[in-house]
């Protein structure tokens, strides 16, 4: 799944809601999707070693570089 980089901006400034398959595949690249949704930490997560927060690390598990 490609995201392109307006997409993802539209995305992180709130101008467009992420849809189930964009959440399922950021939920598998280990991005916390309830912060996500909600702004609250999943402390189940933290505990097991954290997320990636490296916004070209999270691109490239959508498969972009950008």
């Amino acid at each position: 799944m490609e995201i392109n980089d307006v997409t993802q901006s539209n995305y992180e400034k709130s101008k467009r809601t992420p849809d189930a398959t964009y959440l399922n595949k950021a939920a598998k690249a280990g991005i916390d999707v309830n912060y996500v949704i909600t702004g609250e930490k999943c402390i189940s997560q933290e505990k097991n070693g954290g997320f990636k927060r490296n916004r070209k690390e999270i691109a490239g598990s959508f498969g972009t570089d950008r």
